[in-house]
């Protein structure tokens, strides 16, 4: 796999955000978000650490250890805009790196095709910055996290995202299968084996060396990853802090336990192209929507947030890399967006939600719909630029039908 010229989306942490119960807004900072880049709204008021001291007053020592699952809270509107425009950005950018119909078509809009395909993959830092951010505050609603706890949820997680994902992978096969009748083209994967198959359905592929069966499902994998290490960073510092009279220090320890982490990725992981296949490559990014999170929901300072982007604009000087500043881009957008309140009130567009909701759909099914358009009209289309065009427009309009229907009959029946 590689950052720089295999095609992402990396969308995903996650599903697509599931409908929710409306519930008041009682201050300004933003009480739900999604659990995962495009996981179900869940409703929180502390950061990645659970309060110290009990509802009675009494320390957390005092107190009963229970773990608390999430309630359903209101939709972020912002946070469905970023994944709105993110998932179909990436869609775009599969179109334009894959032909065959692009290739041909670029001789009409050659710096347009050409910005698709390379710079187009970068709309998946919006989801790992958005990933970091919801994932952090879904957790932080748990309260204290024991191994059963910790086990539920990874088994929740997993059939959020996994559940739809191997319905996905089975018809990106079958449509690989089709494709190869009808051309012959680098982006139909070969059959897959057995091995293939079971490293994919444990999120591994990459790590143990398998190619994609479908383009993008690597981001699935490094989300995976990334939940799991903030899951467990949760869960360490709920044990180093237990007993501590003051709830800000726990947030301090969390905070301190995953910034040298994040600083290592931004200054040296992220550089190395052997890590891509690690979560610790993205860690950067990543940690900067964890940090956001802390900030907006008051158990970190303001100066935690700015102070962490100012680490990420010196990795940036020491190495420019793209991919870096959209997501400092978009963590910027996130925090002032919870700061000004427009996180939970702008854009309230019906179109936008429901677009939300199936952009983790969008993501899974849209690469087999535009590989078999791309197969059949290669066999007609290709001497004319305009008619390969309107074969693209074509893949896109399909894959976003594909999209709601596999919503509405799938991935809705993993909620």
């Amino acid at each position: 796999m590689s950052v720089v010229t295999d095609p992402l989306p990396e969308v995903v942490q996650s599903p697509a955000v599931a409908e929710t119960v409306r519930l008041p807004i009682v201050q300004t900072i933003p009480q739900g978000a999604t659990g995962g880049s495009f996981g179900p709204p869940v409703s929180s008021t502390c950061a990645v650490l659970p309060p110290v001291l009990s509802s009675t007053g009494a320390l957390a020592s005092e107190a009963p250890r229970q773990w608390h699952p999430p309630q359903r809270a209101e939709r972020l509107p912002l946070l469905d805009l970023l994944r709105v425009v993110a998932a179909h950005l990436i869609v775009w950018h599969h179109l334009a790196f894959y032909g065959p119909l692009s290739s041909v078509a670029y001789q009409l809009f050659p710096n347009a095709i050409w910005a698709l395909s390379e710079w187009g993959r970068y709309a998946v830092q919006v989801f790992f910055v958005v990933g970091g951010f919801v994932t952090a505050r879904s957790l932080s609603n748990r309260g204290w996290i024991d191994g059963r706890a910790a086990a539920d949820i990874v088994a929740k997680r997993y059939r959020r995202l996994g559940g739809p994902y191997l319905v996905a992978l089975i018809v990106a096969i079958l449509a690989n299968s089709l494709a190869e009748v009808w051309m012959d083209h680098y982006s139909i994967s070969a059959a897959p084996t057995l091995p293939q198959v079971l490293a994919h359905v444990v999120f591994l592929q990459d790590v143990l060396g398998y190619d994609g069966l479908s383009a993008g499902l690597w981001y699935l994998a490094i989300d995976f990853q990334l939940g799991l290490l903030l899951l467990g960073l949760v869960m360490l510092s709920q044990r180093l802090v237990h007993g501590w009279p003051i709830g800000n220090r726990a947030t301090s320890l969390s905070f301190a336990m995953v910034v040298p982490l994040a600083a290592t990725s931004l200054f040296w992981f992220n550089r190395d192209a052997r890590w891509e296949e690690w979560g610790l490559y993205f860690l950067g990014s990543y940690t900067l929507g964890v940090i956001a999170d802390g900030v907006l929901s008051k158990r970190l300072p303001s100066l935690a947030f700015w102070a962490y982007a100012g680490l990420m604009l010196l990795a940036l000087a020491v190495e420019w890399r793209s991919r870096l500043a959209v997501g400092l881009a978009t963590g910027v957008v996130i925090y002032l967006g919870g700061v000004t309140g427009g996180l939970s009130s702008w854009p309230k567009i019906r179109w936008i939600e429901s677009a939300a909701q199936s952009s983790y759909s969008l993501f899974l099914i849209h690469f087999p719909v535009c590989l078999l358009v791309n197969a059949f009209l290669s066999q007609f289309v290709l001497h004319s630029p305009l008619l390969c065009l309107a074969g693209m427009l074509l893949a896109y309009g399909l894959s976003v039908a594909a999209s709601v229907v596999f919503y509405r009959h799938v991935e809705r029946a993993f909620r």
